[in-house]
């Protein structure tokens, strides 16, 4: 019995041009896989290329596309055979375009689907098909037909009957491989049209006489007595047949794709995985197959569009049944990549789809649950939580290879406040499991405490860390390892009861399952909400490989077997997708009898209260855990076990730090949380000194981050300015992006973003260039630097959100202050002032001004937020805008800014105006919702009350435990 025809199909090569660089991170990935399949399916008979193997369609750029198919080739040798056969089809990129006047000679074919009623369209059709002329679109092929000829046609030829049509690119195949069947192969050149940049879709052309040249004609017989003579037959194109023009497309369904002429149509084009199948009023089904792009070097339309990276295997058997194995490439949770079967295809016993052909019964379904293998997932979640880099190090360190340490050695234990007490008698004493400390109770010890929790804390305050640490103690335990300081990691680290057996934590950024929601629709909610946590699970578990279905993460949740710890959901800007949001918590929370746990920065999170989420507050660290923090960092750095093994250097090098961070008012109002800790670590170790300010300490920590892969980035072709410069474009971009902040983008956006400074860098580039070259710098940053890192799916995101946000106020106080028609930065500070989202970002701005020009740029800042007030403003108006200003002021006391007398007068008089809203006469003259409004503002931004006299404030015993607390 014939065995099936194997092929390769690959699509949208794009080779030879600057931007296939994406090859260096592609290739090993490709190539393995490659020999893999070939093992498991046995090598390819054929290999498919669907146009565009190179960019331009120059001849050198085809030089590499021979360098390619040897390399491919050489992967394919260890699965035997013999060497596959190439076809191709030319695409739009392998064409020559015309350039400058020379395209006026082509302008006739933009008019060529009018038909033979445009006298130059009917003179150019019959050249072309009654005169088999085809001289005039000729130049267009050259590079490819020179290819053609002495590369591709001189192989097929040595092993089956080649016909080329006089119309460049076109030919048929007439072929039997030993051990199969008769096949013939149909090429058609569907680019011809294409000979410019721009939107064609629904505007080329195939026509008949186009597809009867291209068929093998007998002395006085039909060019379609071909398909009588071959049972199994396929066709090949490089755009969809929905990019025919409708005169093209009634042509090409009437009378050259008619039902069971072709077994199937491969096609390209459009960097994405698809097939189809019409039927057309219960007629013979056509069969298409669309291939994704193996290097993903463009993408398709609007920017925001999904790009697939990937290629298919496939099978026709003689009975006329294909099947097909289609590959995307992903991006696991370590930051390796793989290809693997494509999740939008169903996946057979053999690992296949079957796209014709009548599919076998199905299977009798065993209906007992298995249970799930967690193994793999639970050794990820480990291999990514189990550690803390030690980032901005310089090569200087004492041991150089000590920056990667346990997490359990580098976490310092945080603390919380929102515990409640437990009463006695007439009161309440917060004198409860250790909450005699100020009220405050360690964040470990609230977890096992409340089925649904909110975590809440600043920015640093070391919210994703403690989930991290948590998700890395629940998944050793799970995994059965040994905890060598008592029965179990999360009984000795978390408090957690002794129990049989962990709960699964399943950790997951919210930004995360807002892409997901995004790509299915946007802010449309769906009733079943806890399903979207399910599939991005699914999703999750395909990309890197798990075998854990959604059922079974249904169950375990369903059974309260595991701990959902869900991060950042203050990460959400968008109204509408924020409630998509809290729709998906309230039905998990219905459904689920699982603990599920919130992070978020203290903002818009009243929805969560309504769930009978507890909250919990992450408190700022004290000398207690400042001098927890250094000790282990210092240990970390002197590869010591603990402070207490610290040798001579250590130990006054530990001194110097805790001396420069503790006994400086100024710093140490900055040593708050583990974030700002860590860059202040870091400043220190690289400069032997701090700076005041928090601005200027994350510019330190940047600049050393940038410093330490100069030389990198130097043989990369990129400066450490240009790096500057592209994260701050980036930043901003990504923090103004829609009005609406976001914390991770899609490879495309961030490529924009940087496009101007991609211009200034590199101006003798090609816009289309230049944005190839923009991806690989942003992958190249992806790769350990320490400020960007890739996630799944072609996205980036900032290490950290907080310099996310510091590198956008650095962008805007890059930006002019309006004058002689230079950017301005105040149209976007002015609207994003009472922005939650922008609060980081516009309280880093004025020191960021102040570094770029000085005072009198901070000056102007503030003029220009005290005339917002108008010359005469109502009480709630004067008392946001106060408090605005003060927001403003407050993070410049550490640079000894004075604003100019003027300026600290108005400020002041409006603050002690401000006042009246507080009194029952003032509050009588503004609305509820405005005097609220109003008094976040005072508060956020120094309500002159808390300034009094300490007599002021009532002191409850136990619940502060000092002045300096407060």
């Amino acid at each position: 019995m014939a065995r099936a025809v194997r092929w390769l199909h690959l699509s949208d090569l794009h080779l030879g041009c600057r931007g296939s660089a994406l090859w260096w991170q592609v290739e090993e990935d490709f190539r393995n896989s490659v020999a893999e399949m070939a093992v498991r399916l046995g090598p390819p008979d054929l290999v498919l290329i669907s146009g565009d193997l190179t960019h331009r369609g120059r001849a050198g750029e085809f030089a590499s596309a021979d360098r390619f198919l040897d390399a491919l080739r050489g992967w394919l040798d260890e699965a035997g055979g013999p060497a596959p056969l190439v076809v191709p089809v030319p695409g739009n990129h392998d064409l020559l375009r015309p350039q400058r006047t020379a395209a006026f000679a082509y302008h006739v074919l933009d008019e060529f689907n009018q038909g033979a009623g445009n006298r130059d369209v009917r003179i150019l059709e019959e050249e072309l098909w009654e005169h088999r002329d085809a001289s005039f679109v000729a130049p267009l092929f050259e590079p490819y037909q020179a290819w053609l000829g002495e590369r591709i046609v001189p192989e097929l030829e040595a092993r089956a009957t080649v016909h080329r049509s006089h119309f460049p690119g076109d030919l048929s195949i007439e072929i039997e491989i030993e051990g199969t069947f008769p096949l013939c192969i149909v090429a058609l050149n569907s680019a011809w049209l294409h000979y410019r940049e721009g939107d064609y879709e629904r505007k080329l052309a195939l026509s008949v006489r186009q597809f009867q040249a291209a068929l093998p004609r007998a002395e006085g017989g039909s060019p379609s007595e071909v398909f009588r003579r071959f049972k199994r037959a396929l066709l090949m194109m490089h755009h969809p047949p929905g990019w025919l023009s409708p005169r093209a497309r009634k042509s090409f369904f009437e009378e050259i794709y008619l039902p069971q002429r072709f077994d199937f149509c491969c096609f390209g084009h459009l960097h994405e995985a698809r097939t189809e199948n019409v039927a057309i009023s219960g007629g013979s089904a056509r069969y298409y197959f669309q291939a994704p792009s193996l290097f993903g070097l463009e993408r398709y339309g609007h920017a925001d569009e999904h790009r697939a990276m990937g290629y298919a295997w496939g099978t026709l058997s003689a009975d006329g049944e294909v099947r097909i194995w289609p590959l995307e490439r992903i991006t696991r949770g370590d930051g390796t990549a793989v290809f693997v079967h494509d999740r939008l295809f169903p996946e057979d016993d053999e690992g296949g789809f079957r796209l014709t052909g009548t599919p076998p019964p199905p299977a009798p379904q065993d209906r007992r649950p298995r249970p799930a293998d967690l193994r793999a997932y639970l050794g990820d979640l480990v291999d990514r939580t189990d550690h803390i880099n030690i980032g901005g190090i310089t090569a200087t360190a004492a041991v150089k290879g000590a920056l990667r340490h346990p997490i359990e050695r580098l976490y310092t234990p945080l603390r919380s406040r929102g515990e409640a007490p437990r009463t006695l008698g007439h009161g309440t004493c917060p004198t409860d499991d250790g909450l005699a400390d100020g009220g405050l109770t360690p964040l470990a010890a609230v977890l096992p405490r409340h089925p649904r929790l909110l975590i809440e804390g600043q920015p640093g305050a070391g919210k994703t860390t403690f989930l991290r640490f948590a998700a890395c103690m629940l998944a050793r335990d799970a995994l059965g390892l040994e905890c060598p300081e008592g029965p179990s990691w999360s009984r000795h680290y978390l408090g957690l009861p002794a129990r049989e057996r962990a709960p699964v934590p399943v950790l997951v950024r919210i930004a995360e399952l807002v892409m997901v929601l995004e790509a299915a629709g946007g802010p449309t909610l769906r009733r079943d909400g806890s399903q979207w946590l399910l599939e991005l699970l699914d999703r999750v578990c395909a990309e890197n490989g798990h075998p854990v279905s959604q059922a079974a993460w249904r169950g375990f949740f369903e059974a309260g077997e595991a701990i959902l710890l869900l991060d950042g959901l203050d990460e959400v800007a968008d109204e509408r997708m924020r409630e998509r949001v809290f729709e998906i918590f309230r039905d998990a929370c219905r459904r689920w009898r699982c603990p599920i746990v919130v992070a978020s920065r203290p903002t818009r999170t009243a929805a969560l209260a309504e769930m009978e989420f507890h909250t919990t507050i992450i408190e700022p660290f004290g000398d207690r855990e400042i001098r927890t923090f250094v000790d282990s960092w210092v240990a970390a750095l002197h590869a010591a076990e603990s402070a207490a093994d610290l040798g001579g250097e250590g130990q006054r090098y530990r001194e110097r730090l805790l001396s420069a961070i503790v006994k400086r008012p100024r710093v140490r109002r900055l040593a708050t949380n583990p974030v700002m800790l860590t860059c202040l670590c870091v400043v220190h170790w690289n400069e032997g000194q701090l700076p005041e300010g928090r601005s200027r300490v994350y510019r330190a920590v940047l600049r050393w981050l940038i410093a330490a892969r100069g030389e990198l980035r130097e043989r990369e072709g990129f400066t450490d300015r240009f790096a500057w410069r592209a994260f701050a474009r980036l930043a901003l971009a990504m923090v103004s992006a829609s009005k609406k902040k976001r914390s991770i983008c899609d490879l495309e956006d961030g490529a924009s973003a940087i496009d101007a400074a991609m211009q200034r860098e590199f101006s003798e580039l090609e816009p289309e260039e230049r944005r190839h070259r923009a991806r690989e710098w942003l992958r190249f940053e992806c790769l350990g630097s320490g400020i960007v890192e890739e996630v799944a799916g072609n996205r980036i995101r900032f290490w950290h959100l907080t310099f996310q946000e510091f590198l956008a106020a650095l962008q805007l106080a890059w930006r002019g202050d309006g004058e002689d028609g230079e950017e301005d930065w105040w149209p976007l500070v002015r609207e994003r002032l009472d922005d939650a989202q922008w609060r980081e970002t516009i309280e880093l701005f004025p020191g960021c001004l102040l570094d770029e020009g000085g005072e009198g740029r901070v000056d102007k800042l503030l003029d220009r937020v005290l005339a917002l007030a108008g010359p005469a403003p109502d009480l709630a108006t004067e008392a946001r805008i106060a408090g605005i200003v003060g927001r403003l002021l407050e993070p410049l006391a550490v640079y000894q800014y004075r604003p100019r007398p003027e300026i600290a007068m108005a400020h002041r008089e409006a603050l002690e105006r401000s006042m009246a809203i507080f009194t029952s006469e003032g509050a009588a003259k503004v609305p509820v919702g405005d005097r609220i409004a109003a008094a976040e503002a005072l508060g956020r931004g120094g309500d002159p009350r808390l300034a009094a006299e300490r007599d002021n404030f009532i002191e409850v015993p136990g619940c502060v435990s000092s002045w300096s607390d407060m």
